[in-house]
Parts: C-alpha cells; structure tokens; sequence
C-alpha cells in the first residue's frame, strides 16, 4: 500500500471521525454528488532528507486534510478530530506506512459560497501536516 491509501485507512478507521463523516473521505476533492460534511486529504509536497553523507531513509511530506460543513462549528468539529488523530501521531499509519512524527504546521478556515444566495455556503477548515516517513521500515 502506498501512502495515500494508507492515510485514508487511518481516517476510515477512526471512530470519532466516522462518527462526524462516516465513510465521505475522499482523495483530493469529492465526488460533486458528495453530501456534506466530509474530509478531503491529499499530499501536498514530498521531500527526501538529505544528509551529509547522502540521501537517508527519511522522507518528508505535507499532508493536507480538509473539513467540509454547512455549519461553521461542524466544520471545526471535524477538524479538531483531524488534528487529535495526526498532531504528534507516530507509529504505522494504515497497513504499512510508518511515521516517525507528525506536526501540525498550518490551517485556516474559510467558506465557499456555491450559489448566488448568500446564506449558502459550505465551511471549510484546511489542515497541513509535516509527516516524516521511515522508508526503511
């Protein structure tokens, strides 16, 4: 399995955020007929360590999750689920990626309005992740 695979396990697999979205986790965007809310997640940069002597079995990459919500507090509610799940997380991150650290390193909230009415909008909460990968293991 691959990384993205992986981060999809760990979102599917939590139970407070299947209690918040239940099974709407999409790769990059959602599906148009996508009811909110839902996560998004996607890899948003990838970088291999270097070190002086070469390259190392570390790699880094900015992991991107976000929240989406007709409601503003439904919208930071998932994302504080997000953030309790990956922020510091290490371990085995779905079958076989392992994660030496992750850190919250970026957010912000914001709205999408979808229609010329002004009172509908979906509310977003953007997530971005430092995540350091043991390619060895």
């Amino acid at each position: 399995m691959g990384f993205s695979q992986d981060v999809f396990r760990h979102l599917r697999d939590d139970a407070a955020i299947g209690a918040l979205v239940g099974d709407k986790i999409f790769a990059q965007v959602a599906r148009p007929e996508a009811e909110r809310p839902y996560v998004t997640y996607s890899q948003v940069d990838r970088d291999p360590v270097q070190t002086l002597l070469g390259s190392s079995n570390l790699d880094t990459r900015r992991l991107r999750l976000t929240s989406y919500a007709d409601r503003y507090a439904d919208s930071e509610a998932i994302a504080d689920a997000l953030k309790l799940l990956f922020d510091g997380f290490s371990g085995t991150l779905g079958d076989s990626t392992e994660i030496t650290h992750s850190t919250l390193i970026d957010g912000d909230d914001d709205y999408v309005q979808e229609t010329q009415e002004p009172e509908v909008v979906t509310h977003r909460v953007r997530l971005d992740f430092d995540v350091w990968i043991d390619s060895a293991a």
